[in-house]
């Protein structure tokens, strides 16, 4: 029997262990983000086609980081852009207006969604493939 025991007790901690190695619970922040994506080409507001983004990346491809500079195209002007993004987070803003971010979340590799100083917006692109 103390050996059953022993050998149970054993079992059980290596399970509680690699539990605890893998993230515990599995809660959202011990997965870690390994989101990457392209963001050139052109990003449209939806409802909007005329509303333009275009993204140049110092890093091009696939990448999870990336500062970028780019332009706007809106209905009061073209406007220069820089900024970054990491993993689904990303801000810029216009250089001319360097305090006025505009700061979101990429939904997915084609959608982000977008807090910009006059509201919510989402850009879309088509999907490449």
């Amino acid at each position: 029997m103390g050996r059953r025991l022993a050998v149970h007790s054993t079992c059980v901690l290596v399970a509680v262990f690699a539990i605890a190695a893998c993230g515990g619970s599995g809660s959202e922040g011990s997965v870690p983000d390994t989101f990457v994506n392209d963001i050139s080409r052109t990003w449209f507001e939806e409802g909007k086609p005329k509303h333009t983004f275009n993204f140049i990346p110092e890093s091009s491809g696939d990448v999870s980081t990336t500062a970028f500079t780019g332009n706007e195209t809106a209905f009061d002007g073209d406007f220069d852009l820089e900024g970054r993004f990491t993993g689904r987070q990303i801000s810029f803003s216009r250089v001319a207006s360097p305090s006025q971010k505009t700061e979101g979340t990429f939904l997915d590799r084609n959608t982000m969604q977008l807090t910009t100083p006059t509201g919510e917006i989402r850009l879309t692109r088509p999907d490449p493939t």
